[in-house]
């Protein structure tokens, strides 16, 4: 399997967990905090 589809399932699995957790929070009553990489605090 090339390289590239190990990269592409990656970013799907981690970005189908991250939804996972902001539907379950938000589910909850609470915030989900931001979980987009790109847009966390450079802290993080």
């Amino acid at each position: 399997m090339p390289y590239e589809n190990y990269v592409i399932h990656f970013f799907n699995h981690q970005t189908h967990h991250r939804g996972q957790m902001r539907k379950i929070l938000t589910e909850v009553g609470s915030q989900a905090p931001v979980s987009d990489i790109v847009f966390m605090p450079k802290e993080v």
